[in-house]
C-alpha cells in the first residue's frame, strides 16, 4: 500500500502485512558529490503509509472514519498508517527507531507536497544513523526549504521548516518506509551547531569523523567555506570578518574548535566539553602511557600533563559473559597497576558519575591538586595523542 499512487483503490486497513520491517542496511553517504535536490513532485514512493491528499475524496474520509474506530493511526495531518501494521511494528526489537521513522517521513509528506522540502537537522542526523544526546519519537521532526519557512503544530510536536543554511545539499536516505531527501551530512552536522546544542553538535559530527562517514579534511574545507560565506554565490576568498552574522554562528564556531576525530565515543565527546566548560586546559586524547624501556603499557581517552589521566568505562567494555568479564577485568587491573607505578593519577568516569556530576568534580579536583605540585611527569613516559579542542 503505498499513499503516492493516486490510481490505487484504498481498501479497509488490514492488520498485517506481507512482510516485517527489518533494519535497513547501512550505505555509506556520498559527502563529497551530493544528489542535486529534486523538487518535492517528484519524490521516491513512499511504502505502508497513505496521504489522503493523493487520493479520492471519499476514500480520504474513511481513513478518518478509521481513525475514530481505532483501525488507523494518524501520524501526521493527512498522513495514515494501518493500525495492525503500527502494532506490529511496535513488537520489533528497534520499534522504537521505526516509529521514529515513520513520524519523520510522514512529516516530510504533509509538507513536499505544498513546497520543496528536505530532512535537516536532529531528525537528518537521526536517518544517518549519528548519535545524539538525545532523539526519540515523538521528537521535533525538522525539514529545510529553500523557499520559504514556516511553522507549524499538531498537537504531538512541533514542526519546524528552517530556512537552509546557505542552500541545503541533499542526498537520498533508504527508511522502513521508502527513500527520501535529507540533507547531506555536513550540511547536517553544520546545522546542529548553528540550531542545536554543543553536545548534539559534537557527538553527532565526531562519530561521523570517527566512522569515517565524513573525513577531516572535507570537515574542515567545509567548515573553511561556512566561515567566508556571504551569500549563495560567495567564493572562499570572503573572510569571517567580512561574512554576515548568522543566529547560531558563535554556538557553531564553539562546536568546530571542540570538534576533533580522536573522540571514540559519544561519553568521550561529552566529557571533553563538560572539561572546557570546567575552565579546564584541553586535555591530549588517546594518549599511550610508556614504560622506562620506551614500550606502551595502556593507551588511555585522555590526559593531562600534570600526570592525570582520564577513563570512560562503558557498559559494553568488558564483554557480556561472566568469564569474558572477568579476564577483562583482571587485565584492566594489571594496566591500571602499570600505570599508576609511573607516577600517573588514573580516574574512572562511569554514566553514574558521569550524570550526577561528580566525575567532573573529581577531574578539577585532582587537576588543580596535581598542577600545584614543582614537577610533572617526564615526557618520555607518554606518546602520541592530540589536544581535545583547539
Amino acid at each position: 500500500m503505498t499513499g503516492d499512487n493516486t490510481n490505487a483503490s484504498i481498501s479497509k486497513p488490514t492488520t498485517s502485512r506481507n512482510t516485517k520491517p527489518t533494519k535497513p542496511t547501512a550505505t555509506k553517504p556520498n559527502t563529497t558529490k551530493p544528489s542535486a535536490y529534486t523538487p518535492a513532485k517528484h519524490h521516491q514512493p513512499v511504502k505502508h503509509l497513505v496521504d489522503v491528499r493523493r487520493i479520492d475524496p471519499s476514500q480520504a474520509r474513511k481513513w478518518q472514519r478509521w481513525v475514530e474506530k481505532g483501525e488507523a493511526v494518524r501520524l501526521a495531518r493527512g498522513i495514515y498508517i494501518p493500525a495492525g501494521l503500527w502494532r506490529e511494528i511496535g513488537q520489533q526489537p528497534n520499534a522504537a527507531e521505526i516509529q521514529a521513522q515513520a513520524f519523520i517521513v510522514a512529516e516530510y509528506l504533509r509538507y513536499s507536497h505544498r513546497i520543496p522540502a528536505v530532512v535537516a537537522g536532529k531528525s537528518a542526523a537521526f536517518l544517518h544513523g549519528l548519535p545524539l544526546e538525545k532523539f526519540g519519537p515523538p521528537e521535533t521532526v525538522e525539514l529545510a526549504s529553500p523557499k520559504r519557512s514556516l511553522m507549524g503544530r499538531n498537537g504531538r510536536s512541533e514542526r519546524h521548516l528552517a530556512t537552509p543554511g546557505q542552500g541545503q545539499r541533499a542526498v537520498l536516505i533508504p527508511t522502513e518506509f521508502g527513500e527520501i531527501w535529507t540533507s547531506g551530512l555536513l550540511d547536517t552536522c553544520h546545522d546542529l551547531g548553528l540550531r542545536h546544542t554543543l553536545d548534539d553538535a559534537v557527538i553527532a559530527t565526531e562519530a561521523a569523523l570517527h566512522t569515517e562517514k565524513i573525513t577531516w579534511n572535507a570537515w574542515r574545507t567545509w567548515r573553511a567555506w561556512q566561515d567566508g560565506m556571504r551569500d549563495p554565490g560567495a567564493t572562499l576568498t570572503a573572510t569571517p570578518e567580512t561574512a554576515p552574522i548568522r543566529h547560531g554562528a558563535q554556538r557553531a564556531r564553539t562546536a568546530a574548535r571542540l570538534i576533533t576525530r580522536f573522540s571514540e565515543s559519544p561519553r568521550e565527546s561529552q566529557l571533553k566539553i563538560r572539561f572546557w566548560e570546567h575552565g579546564l586546559p584541553a586535555p591530549f586524547q588517546q594518549v599511550n602511557i610508556l614504560n622506562e624501556g620506551g614500550w606502551a603499557i595502556g593507551r588511555v581517552d585522555m590526559f593531562f600533563d600534570v600526570g592525570l589521566a582520564v577513563e570512560y568505562d562503558g557498559r559494553e567494555k568488558y564483554g557480556s559473559t561472566a568469564p569474558a568479564i572477568e579476564r577483562a577485568l583482571l587485565k584492566e587491573r594489571q594496566r591500571e597497576n602499570d600505570i599508576q607505578a609511573r607516577g600517573i593519577t588514573l580516574l574512572r568516569v562511569t554514566a553514574e558519575t558521569y550524570l550526577s556530576g561528580r566525575a567532573i568534580e573529581q577531574v578539577s579536583e585532582h587537576f588543580h591538586a596535581l598542577a600545584a605540585r614543582p614537577t610533572r611527569p617526564p615526557c618520555t613516559l607518554w606518546s602520541g595523542g592530540a589536544l581535545a579542542w583547539s
